[in-house]
């Protein structure tokens, strides 16, 4: 079967609000779509979206590679370009294409179910952690997700400890540095951490930190979660090796494709590591091909998803592919054929046509 059309396409998606990291505020994100059309009139979609801090590189660079990738695919096997897939480079620079091939194929298939999700905590202007918890708790959640980083130790290690003092019974926290903290203030924010109320403390140190990570690891009364350091099977093994993790974040976009992730998430289950999956500088697409996989793959890890970027979208972009429910994402039964009409309504840049 031969791969008949390809299709690259620039997708600015404005947010609701400013999403804050340790980096600074994104207020929309940019995104490369993709469309693969085979012979036999099977189609799929892909999407890359590169954020500083979460990938090496820049859209130009995604954009740059889709366009190489389009023009060697054209024309040719599934087979053959499937057993030629890049290896060894940042998963960004070609998931949308490679996700778009694997969907077209039947890889990511088309389901309808729901993935509990972990709130993105995030205090509006003159809020309390408990004013936020309570608004996040009308709306279904049970696991809230905290970005520290921004302040001074002794102001986020506050908000840290009148977010556990606020939690409900069966409630948790996780509580996500970015790499941002120092090794001193690490110890000083899992110190703060209750273990029946946080599940992770997730990459406190810079990617390069090993042995500072595992010392705080020895130390902490709370899991420790890697995320930006975690590439490739390699990251993983070593992440055991240097005794520096329990558990592992994933993404569609950072593995690169389906089956990269299929790989990953086989390994750490024999590695012991426990696996939080999801994206949230994601859009609707990506979203709701990684809650199809959480579905297929992980529900009984018994954590929830963080494939929540597509409600940061404005205007509910992308509900036909993926909707929120009691604190849940649902993925309804319609397929990626309306994303051609998200594309319109969107007003996307085509960058690139390419047909037999």
């Amino acid at each position: 079967m031969k791969i008949q059309q390809i299709a690259l396409y620039r997708v600015t998606l404005p947010l609701l609000r400013p999403y804050s990291l340790s980096y600074g505020p994104v207020s929309a994100l940019q995104s490369l779509w993709a469309r693969i059309e085979l012979a036999g009139g099977q189609s799929g979609w892909g999407e890359s979206t590169p954020l500083p801090g979460y990938s090496d590189s820049t859209l130009e660079a995604v954009a740059k590679t889709g366009n190489s990738l389009a023009q060697q695919w054209i024309g040719s096997e599934v087979a053959e370009t499937l057993s030629a897939l890049p290896r060894g480079i940042d998963g960004f620079l070609y998931t949308a294409l490679v996700t778009a091939l694997e969907e077209g194929l039947g890889e990511i298939p088309r389901a309808e179910g729901c993935v509990p999700l972990a709130a993105l905590a995030q205090e509006d202007s003159g809020e309390s952690p408990a004013e936020t918890l309570e608004r996040m708790r009308t709306q279904g959640y049970q696991v809230f997700k905290v970005k520290v980083g921004f302040h001074d130790i002794s102001k986020d290690k506050a908000r840290v400890l009148q977010f556990q003092e606020s939690l409900l019974p069966g409630e948790r926290l996780r509580i996500d540095a970015n790499q941002s903290l120092t090794f001193r203030d690490g110890f000083t924010l899992a110190e703060a951490c209750e273990p029946e109320k946080v599940e992770v403390l997730e990459q406190p140190y810079p990617i390069s930190n090993w042995k500072q990570t595992a010392e705080l690891r020895k130390n902490s009364p709370v899991a420790i979660m890697l995320d930006e350091v975690i590439t490739d099977v390699e990251s993983l093994e070593r992440a055991v090796e240097e005794k520096a993790a329990d558990a592992v974040k994933l993404k569609l976009m950072k593995q690169g494709s389906c089956a990269a992730l299929r790989e990953m998430v086989d390994k750490a289950r024999q590695l012991r590591l426990k696996v939080v999956f999801g994206n949230g500088v994601a859009s609707c697409l990506n979203n709701r091909q990684e809650a199809i996989f959480w579905l297929r793959h992980l529900q009984d890890f018994h954590m929830a998803g963080e494939m929540n970027g597509f409600l940061k979208l404005q205007d509910n972009i992308g509900a036909d592919l993926i909707q929120f429910q009691e604190g849940c994402a649902f993925v309804p039964a319609s397929g990626p054929e309306v994303i051609d009409k998200i594309i319109s309504d969107l007003g996307a840049e085509t960058i690139l046509r390419v047909q037999l």
